[in-house]
C-alpha cells in the first residue's frame, strides 16, 4: 500500500454539489470528503491498485485505519493505514491519497475526541476479481464440475491476496475420479479428503506457462510439492499434463490439466481399487468380480454415517502364486479355480468385516467372515513379529483404504467347503445365458440351491464362463428348492431387470433332466419340493402352480405366500419372490389331508394358483378374474378325491381327446378370451395354434402339457398328455 500524504496543500474547489477541485497534484481514482462527524461517502468499493484521497472540509481530524476507537481492538485490515490529523478549509486541504493493493475489507474512523462515537467512520471494500470469482465465470472450458468443488470448499483461500496458482482438472478428470471411488459428483463433494487433495492442487506463488520448466519443485498449499516435468513437449505436473494455460486473476492464476493430482500420504481408494490395481492380484481380482462383490468392496463408510453403507472391511489378499499353488492342488486350472463352484467360499473366507489393522491382532483372535452363511473364522496367531491367519504369515500388513485396510498373503485360506457327495449320489446345477437375446448378464440374480429348507449355494453365472456349472451333495429322501432370487429381495420390481437370456438346468447323478427353467424366451421360475432319492409313496405328489397375473414387473406374489399343513401339522412355506410362474410339490399318502393357507402379499388380486392331484386332476383351483385367491383347506388325497367334480369346482370348459397327439378340442359354455399351454417346466409353448375350439398339437413333442384357458368368468387349467 502506498501513502502519499500532503499536510499543507490546499485544494481550491467546491464543496460537494458546488464544489470543484483545482489542484492538479490530486491523482486519486476516488474522493473522499471530511467534516465535521463524517466520511462521504462513508461506504466505498474500489478495485485493487486504485488510490482514494481524503480531503478534509470542515474541522480537526485524522483517518484511523489501525485501532478501532469505539472498541480498541484492532481493525485487522489487510494492511493497516493512518493520516495524521489536520485542520480542514472551506476550500479544501488534502490530507492524503492512499493506494490500496491488497483485495479485502477496510474499516477506519477518526479518532479525535468524541468524533467516532458521533459516527465518523468509514468503510472501503477492495474488490479483486480473484481466482474464485474466475471459477464463477465458468470461462475455462470443460471445468464446471471441478470448480463447483474448488469454490465451495476452498472459497477463502482462492479469495485470498495470493498470489496463488491453480492446477485445475477439468471435468473428465473429475469423473474418472468419481467412478474409481463410486461416488457421484453429490457425494464426492463430501468425500472425507477431499479438501486436503484440493489443497494439493494450489501452489504458493504466481507461476505463468512461460515460468514453469522441467524438474522445478512447487510448494502446494497442502505442504506436499508439486513436481514440474517435460514429456513429447507437453509440461506435466505430477504426470498430468497441462493443456491450457495462464486464466489470470488479480490474485493469481488457473491452469487446466488432465488428471486429478493427490498427495502420497493419503489412503488408496477402496479395499476393491487396492486389488484392482495390484499386479500380484489379478486372480484374486477375478474371483472377486466373479463373486460379485465389487460393489459391495467398493462402499465408502468413511463418508458420512448416516448413510449407513457396509463395511468396513479387512482383506486378507491372497496372491496371485497362492493361486496358481491351490489350482495345482486340486489338480484344475486357474481359469476353473475363479469360475468354480466354490470361488463364492474362498473369496467369503478373506473378507471380515471390520477394519483390523496389525495393532488391532492378537494371539489366539477369531476373526469372522463378513459372510455368516459360509460360517467361516479365522484364527490370527503371532510369533515374534510375524502375524498368522489360519497358520499363513502375512507378508505385507496395513495398506490403508478408505473403507478398511488389506494385508497381503501368499496362501488361500481353505474354507469350510459342504461335501459334493451325499447318499443320492451328486447333483449338478447347469446355468446359461443363452446370446442373441438383450441380457445384462448374471449380475446380481442367483439361483438359491436349498436342501430341506436349508440354503446349502447361492450360484450366479459366471462372466467368462458359459454354462456355469455347480455340483453338490444330496442325501435320501431330501426335499430340493431350486429358487430364482435377486440382489435386493425387498424390493420386488428389481426383477423387472431380470431378462429371458438367462436359464437353468438341474440334473440328478444319472444325468436325467430334473427341472429346467428359462429357455425358450421364458423367465426363470422357482420350484419347490423335487424329491431326492425319496422313499415310495403310497400316494405320490401334490402339484401345486402359482401364477402371477401382473407379468409386466415378473415379481411373484410380492411376499405372499402359501403355508403347508400336512394332517394338521405344519409341513412348510411356499414363497413366491420372483417370476410369473412357479411349481411345488407335496409329498402324500392315501388318506393325507393338506391345508393350502395363502397368506397375501401387496397385490394379492394379481395372484391365482390351481392344485394338481398326483395323477394329474385338476383338484382345486384358485384363479378368479375378480378376486384374490382364498385359502384351499381339508383337501383329502388318495383314494377318496380323483377328480374335480368331489371338490365342487365350476368349470365351464373340457378338453378331448386326453391324451392326444394332433388336435385337442375344447367345449366351452362361455366365452374363451385366451389359451396357453405351459410345459412340464412351466414355460409356456407357442408351436401350437388355436382355431375356434381347436388346438393344433402335432409339433408338441411328447409329455404332459397344462393348457391354460383365460374365459370370461375366469382362469381354468386343464392337464393333458401328447403321444407321438
Amino acid at each position: 500500500m502506498n501513502f502519499r500524504i500532503f499536510t499543507n496543500s490546499i485544494v481550491f474547489a467546491f464543496l460537494l454539489p458546488f464544489l470543484t477541485f483545482a489542484n492538479p497534484t490530486i491523482t486519486a481514482d476516488h474522493t473522499i470528503l471530511v467534516s465535521n462527524y463524517s466520511f462521504t461517502p462513508s461506504e466505498l468499493t474500489i478495485a485493487p491498485g486504485e488510490t482514494v484521497a481524503f480531503i478534509n472540509v470542515e474541522g480537526l481530524h485524522n483517518v484511523n485505519g489501525i485501532t478501532n476507537t469505539l472498541t480498541g481492538v484492532l481493525f485487522n485490515n489487510p494492511e493497516d493505514f493512518f493520516i495524521p490529523e489536520i485542520d480542514g478549509s472551506p476550500i479544501g486541504v488534502l490530507m492524503g491519497e492512499i493506494t490500496f493493493d491488497q483485495p479485502g475489507t477496510y474499516q477506519y474512523d477518526c479518532s479525535i475526541g468524541f468524533h467516532a462515537q458521533l459516527g465518523m467512520v468509514g468503510t472501503i471494500v477492495v474488490d479483486a476479481f480473484t481466482i474464485t470469482d474466475l471459477l464463477i465465470t465458468d470461462s475455462i472450458p470443460d471445468t464446471s464440475l471441478p470448480g463447483i468443488a474448488f469454490r465451495t470448499l476452498l472459497d477463502s483461500l482462492l479469495d485470498s491476496n495470493g498470489p496463488l496458482t491453480l492446477f485445475l482438472p477439468n471435468t473428465s478428470a473429475v469423473i474418472e475420479v468419481g467412478d474409481l471411488l463410486n461416488l457421484n459428483q453429490f457425494d464426492l463433494l463430501a468425500f472425507v479428503d477431499l479438501p486436503s487433495v484440493l489443497e494439493y492442487h494450489v501452489a504458493d506463488g504466481l507461476w505463468l506457462a512461460d515460468d514453469l520448466e522441467a524438474g522445478m519443485s512447487l510448494a502446494t498449499i497442502y505442504g506436499q510439492n508439486l513436481t514440474v516435468a517435460e514429456t513429447g513437449g507437453v509440461l506435466q505436473i505430477d504426470e498430468a499434463s497441462i493443456i491450457s494455460t495462464n486464466y489470470l486473476a488479480d490474485n493469481g492464476v488457473v491452469h487446466v490439466i488432465d488428471k486429478c493430482l493427490a498427495p502420497s500420504d493419503l489412503p488408496q481408494a477402496t479395499v476393491w481399487d487396492i486389488i484392482k490395481e495390484s499386479d500380484n492380484h489379478q486372480l484374486f481380482e477375478e474371483a472377486i468380480i466373479n463373486t460379485e462383490l465389487v460393489d459391495l468392496l467398493r462402499a465408502q463408510n468413511d463418508l458420512d454415517p448416516s448413510l449407513d453403507l457396509p463395511g468396513p472391511f479387512t482383506l486378507f489378499a491372497p496372491t496371485d502364486d497362492a493361486f496358481e499353488a491351490y489350482s495345482q492342488q486340486l489338480g484344475i486350472t486357474t481359469a476353473e479355480l475363479v469360475a468354480g463352484q466354490f470361488v463364492d467360499d474362498i473369496v467369503k473366507a478373506h473378507i471380515i468385516g471390520s477394519k483390523k489393522q496389525s495393532t488391532d491382532l492378537f494371539n489366539g483372535q477369531q476373526l469372522p467372515s463378513y459372510f455368516f452363511e459360509i460360517n467361516q473364522t479365522n484364527l490370527i496367531t503371532i510369533i515374534g513379529d510375524t502375524i498368522f491367519v489360519e497358520g499363513i504369515p502375512i507378508q505385507v500388513a496395513d495398506v490403508q483404504s478408505y473403507n478398511g485396510v488389506v494385508h497381503v498373503i501368499d496362501e488361500i485360506i481353505l474354507p469350510d467347503l459342504p461335501a459334493l457327495e451325499g447318499t443320492c449320489g451328486t447333483w449338478k446345477l447347469l446355468l446359461e445365458e443363452e446370446f442373441g437375446y438383450y441380457s445384462e448378464g448374471w449380475e446380481g440374480i442367483f439361483i438359491d440351491v436349498r436342501i430341506n429348507g436349508e440354503l446349502i449355494s447361492k450360484e450366479s453365472g459366471f462372466v467368462n464362463t458359459n454354462p456355469s456349472s455347480f455340483e453338490f451333495g444330496v442325501d435320501e429322501e431330501s426335499v430340493i428348492d431350486i429358487v430364482v432370487n435377486v440382489d435386493d429381495v425387498t424390493d420386488p420390481f428389481n426383477n423387472f431387470f431380470i431378462t429371458p437370456a438367462l436359464n437353468y438346468k438341474l440334473y440328478d447323478p444319472n444325468n436325467n433332466l430334473i427341472y429346467s427353467s428359462g429357455e425358450s424366451g421364458e423367465l426363470m421360475s422357482s420350484v419347490y419340493g423335487l424329491d431326492a432319492c425319496g422313499a415310495p409313496l403310497s400316494c405320490g405328489f401334490v402339484e401345486i402352480q402359482m401364477f402371477d397375473g401382473f407379468p409386466n414387473f415378473t415379481n411373484g406374489w410380492d411376499f405372499g405366500r402359501i403355508n403347508v399343513d400336512i394332517n394338521d401339522n405344519f409341513y412348510r412355506t411356499i414363497p413366491f419372490v420372483y417370476g410369473e410362474f412357479q411349481k411345488a410339490f407335496i409329498p402324500t399318502n392315501n388318506g393325507d389331508i393338506i391345508d393350502f393357507n395363502y397368506i397375501p402379499g401387496v397385490q394379492s388380486n394379481e395372484d391365482s394358483y390351481v392344485i394338481y392331484a398326483p395323477d394329474g386332476t385338476l383338484i382345486a383351483s384358485q384363479a378368479s378374474a375378480s378376486e384374490p385367491p382364498k385359502s384351499v383347506l381339508d383337501l383329502l388325497i388318495c383314494p377318496e378325491v380323483t377328480s374335480v367334480n368331489n371338490q365342487s369346482i365350476e368349470l365351464f370348459t373340457s378338453i378331448f381327446p386326453n391324451p392326444t397327439s394332433n388336435e385337442l378340442y375344447i367345449k366351452s359354455d362361455i366365452e374363451i378370451l385366451e389359451v396357453e399351454i405351459i410345459n412340464a417346466f412351466g414355460q409356456r409353448t407357442y408351436n401350437a395354434t388355436y382355431d375356434n375350439m381347436a388346438l393344433d398339437v402335432a409339433n408338441l413333442g411328447s409329455g404332459t402339457y397344462i393348457l391354460k384357458v383365460q374365459t370370461v368368468n375366469g382362469l381354468e387349467f386343464h392337464k393333458f398328455s401328447v403321444l407321438q
